[in-house]
């Protein structure tokens, strides 16, 4: 799948040509960074794309969705450890999660509700849900509390490390009109 690439300027399709000389440098790198090494400054940066939520424009800002464009490797590691993740994600997994396990997403929490609510019109049965969203959630969000519910719930130290160290240090630039902003540092929100 074709991703746009980051400030950096490798997309998953670069990356994909290197030489296996060139993986074995970046594999090194990586163990670094997960044993305690500080990750790149030129890795530590992201563009944000600013994209309306809707087809058409506003001139409100908050009718627009800020978008990341992290670095082609640390998207690659990202997903990478996610893989092997899997397992210690399946112990704490909950039926009822959509969001953040592996194979389920929005379109599945809908059609399960949607299931739900016509198995009930056929057995004549009352039905009764909720849902909530939070107004810009991932902007609101205070970084030490999900990093202490990563520890607790058992995520190995050098990911977690690695991840709380990429998250702490990056500074995003915004691309609007074609033109790059200035360096700043988000004290809250996750990508």
């Amino acid at each position: 799948k074709e991703t746009a690439a980051g400030l950096d300027q490798w997309t998953p399709a670069d990356l994909k040509l290197l030489s296996p000389k060139a993986y074995q440098a970046i594999a090194e790198m990586l163990n670094e960074i997960e044993g305690g090494k500080a990750w790149p400054k030129q890795m530590n940066v992201a563009r944000a794309a600013v994209l309306p939520k809707e087809e058409l424009t506003s001139m409100e800002p908050l009718e627009y969705r800020v978008l990341l464009m992290l670095p082609g490797i640390y998207r690659m590691w990202a997903k990478t450890r996610l893989q092997h993740l899997a397992p210690w994600v399946k112990e704490w997994q909950l039926e009822g999660m959509y969001a953040g396990v592996e194979g389920r997403g929005a379109a599945d929490a809908v059609y399960q509700t949607a299931l739900r609510i016509e198995l009930s019109h056929l057995k004549n049965e009352s039905f009764a849900a909720a849902a909530a969203g939070i107004y810009k959630c991932f902007n609101q969000i205070q970084r030490p509390l999900p990093y202490e519910i990563m520890e607790k719930a058992g995520m190995p130290k050098g990911i977690l490390s690695a991840y709380k160290s990429f998250q702490e240090e990056l500074k995003v630039r915004n691309t609007i009109a074609g033109g790059l902003g200035s360096e700043y540092k988000r004290d809250t929100s996750i990508p």
